[in-house]
Parts: structure tokens; sequence; C-alpha cells
């Protein structure tokens, strides 16, 4: 792909090098309308990139491998494009582009594809530096139960350590995050900041109570609780559905109309035929 026909998806240019390769592998993929099929196909050869070459795909942040997808899937021009829908709403075959809370950071992005059968569900997703492009799979219904769970994030009166319980697990099994080494790496920057905390002071003792009920350090404890406070991401769920064949489904008669031309056709012989009375 020449330097001036590139997509332009980050202003790094060893990162938008890579998602530009990234994209013109996609291509050589046939579309495929069973999304299922088409996006797994789509992630094998990026897979098969990945092991092979540690640049690839690499320092590519969630947001982004979104990105990436959804310019695919534009791009391809077989999608209608349905914004803001309800986890109800998630029909066999969509292709999810979904913004989704975190616990550990101010938002994620998955991309996750449903089978015919509406039973199994493929999720992709990367973090930057951390991790490159991945998937996880998993039957739908407890996909669906993680993502009704992250639409309570943050109701009216739930405090920060009620979604930490809810949201542990799931950054776990849908997001792919190792939560103990990740929890273990970030707590090395703030535990020698946790003298700074005096029992005496009503607010500051209330930080190292809750940060143990937790089994997190008081100055971690507190990032993570700053971090919540701010975080106004919520569920986010946009559908790419195939589009029909022929631009549409044909309309079906209804009886109201096939009635009606029964009638005209009963007039036209009665005309036709009168002078024969």
């Amino acid at each position: 792909m020449s330097e001036e026909k590139k997509i332009e998806f980050s202003k790094v240019k060893q990162v938008n090098d890579t998602m530009n390769e990234a994209y013109k592998f996609s291509q050589s993929i046939p579309f495929n309308p069973n999304s299922y099929i088409y996006l797994n196909d789509i992630y094998n050869i990026f897979n098969e990139k990945i092991t092979n070459n540690p640049n690839f795909l690499k320092d590519v942040e969630c947001e982004l491998s979104s990105k990436l997808f959804k310019e695919i899937l534009t791009r391809s021009d077989k999608y209608n494009i349905n914004h803001d829908i309800t986890i109800q709403n998630i029909q066999p075959n969509d292709i999810l582009l979904i913004q989704c809370p975190s616990i550990f950071a101010p938002y994620h992005f998955i991309t996750a594809v449903i089978n015919e059968e509406r039973t199994s569900v493929s999720i992709f997703q990367s973090f930057g530096s951390s991790m490159r492009l991945h998937k996880i799979d998993m039957d739908y219904n407890t996909f669906k139960t993680y993502l009704s769970s992250l639409n309570t994030y943050k109701n009216e009166g739930r405090k920060f350590i009620d979604d930490y319980k809810i949201l542990l697990p799931i950054e776990s099994n849908l997001y792919g995050i190792n939560v103990t080494d990740y929890i273990a790496k970030n707590e090395a920057q703030y535990t020698k900041e946790d003298n700074i905390y005096d029992e005496d002071d009503e607010d500051e003792n209330m930080i190292i109570q809750n940060s143990k009920l937790i089994g997190l350090s008081p100055r971690y404890y507190e990032e993570l609780e700053y971090i919540h406070s701010i975080n106004g991401y919520r569920l986010n769920i946009t559908a790419y559905r195939v589009k029909p064949p022929n631009g549409g489904k044909r309309k079906r008669k209804t009886r109201k109309t096939v009635k009606l031309r029964k009638k005209s056709k009963i007039r036209k012989r009665t005309r036709r035929y009168k002078h024969l009375k």
C-alpha cells in the first residue's frame, strides 16, 4: 500500500504502518456472509503474522484494534450499521464493536462476533505494549451475562468497591487480563507511598480499611478509586449486520393487497362481459 493511500489509524508511524499492513492482509480473505467464519478467518491470518513477526500489530491499543476491524467492515460496504443497540437486540451473525467500562483504565474496546446459532462468541482485543491482538471464545449466554453486568457499571448509589468486585472477573474472563499479575505489577509502583496514610485521619483511615477489604495497598486503591470517579464510559454496542442480497428483502404481499387485486379482476371482467347479459 503506497504512502499516500495509507489509512490514518494512528499518529505513531510504526503503529500506523503495521495496522495498514494488517488491513492489507485482511483484504486477502474472501468475504463470507457467515460473519463468525469471516472474522475468525481474518483473525487467523493476523495471528499467523503475530506468531512469526514480533513487530506485527505491536503497541496497538484496544481502541485501535477496534478501529482496524471497523475500517475492514465499513470499507467492505457489506454491512448495515446499527448504533447503540441494547443487549436484548443482539442478533445471530452480528459483529459487535463494543465500548466497555474498565476498573483499571478509563475505557476498553472489544470486537465480538456471534455465530449463526447465537450459541458461541469470538472476542478480539489488544492491550498496547502488554498484549497484542488475541482472541477469547465463549458461549453466548456467558457473554451476555458479562455484558449485562457491565451495563450496571456506576449505577446510582454504587461505590467503587462494589464495581471493583463485579468487574474483576470480567477483566479476567472477558478481557483476558491476568488480574493477579496485573495488580502485582501496578502495585509495585504505589506501595512505597503507603506510609503517607494516617490512621488517625478519618478519610485516610477509610481508604486503609477499604483497601484491605479487596486486598490492595491503600495508595493503589486510591488511584483506582480516582479512575472510577472520573470514568464516564458506559457500555455502548454498535452492530454490523450483513446487508440483504439485492439491496433488501422482497416486500411480502399482504392479504389486503391480494384481496384488492382479486376485486379489481372481478370488476374488469364484469365490465368486459357486460354486453353479453
